[in-house]
C-alpha cells in the first residue's frame, strides 16, 4: 500500500507543480484540482465526463472516492459488506463502508447509524483526510479538528468553515492538499 500512495502523490505532486499555482479563484482551485484527482481517477464523473464538482458530496461517496485515493478501490468493492448501520441498505457500498470502518477511517454518527445520504460537512472531511494522513490521535479531538487541519495545510486555497456542506470541488481541494503533506511520521 504505501508503494501505491508513494506512485500516486508523485503523480499528483508532479500535476501540482503545474495547475494549482496558478488558480486565480477559489472556483479555479477546485477545477483544477478535480482536474488532477480526475486524471489519476480518484474522482470520476458522469458519462459525459462532467466531475460533477459544484454538487454535494454524500457520507457514502466520500468513501469511496477514499478508497481510490488508497489505490484500494477493488480491495474495497470486494471486502466483506457487514456494516453494523442500519441505514445502509444500498448493497453497492456496504463493502466500500465495512473496508473504511475496518482501516479506520471513517465511523458511523453514531454505533448504528452511518449518515447514508447525508452530506459530507467539512470538518467530517477534514477528519477523514487527517486519519488517511495517520493522525489518528489528532482526528479524535472533534473541537480541535479544524484548526490542526488549517495549521497542516488541508484549507490552503479554501474558504469554507467547519460546518458548510462539502461540494465535490472543495473536496478535490482539500484531498490535493492532503496529497502535498507528508504522512505522520514521515
Amino acid at each position: 500500500m504505501k508503494r501505491s500512495i508513494s506512485i500516486l502523490l508523485s503523480i499528483v505532486l508532479i500535476l501540482m507543480t503545474f495547475t494549482p499555482a496558478l488558480a486565480d479563484s477559489q472556483d479555479d482551485y477546485y477545477k483544477q484540482a478535480g482536474e488532477i484527482l480526475g486524471s489519476v481517477k480518484v474522482l470520476q464523473g458522469n458519462a459525459s465526463g462532467d466531475l460533477m464538482l459544484n454538487n454535494y458530496l454524500n457520507r457514502q461517496d466520500m468513501v469511496v472516492l477514499v478508497s481510490r485515493l488508497f489505490k484500494e478501490e477493488s480491495t474495497a468493492r470486494n471486502s466483506s459488506p457487514k456494516v453494523p448501520f442500519k441505514d445502509v441498505t444500498d448493497n453497492f457500498y456496504k463493502p466500500y463502508i465495512s473496508w473504511s470502518v475496518n482501516k479506520g477511517l471513517i465511523v458511523g454518527k453514531t454505533e448504528t447509524k452511518f449518515g447514508f445520504n447525508e452530506t459530507v460537512t467539512v470538518q467530517q472531511l477534514q477528519t477523514v483526510l487527517l486519519r488517511a494522513l495517520g493522525y489518528n490521535e489528532e482526528a479524535k479531538n472533534w473541537e480541535d479538528v479544524p484548526t490542526f487541519a488549517t495549521s497542516l495545510g488541508l484549507m490552503d486555497n479554501i474558504n469554507t468553515q467547519p460546518n458548510n456542506t462539502v461540494i465535490r470541488g472543495s473536496m478535490a481541494g482539500k484531498t490535493v492538499n492532503a496529497l502535498r503533506l507528508n504522512k505522520k511520521g514521515t
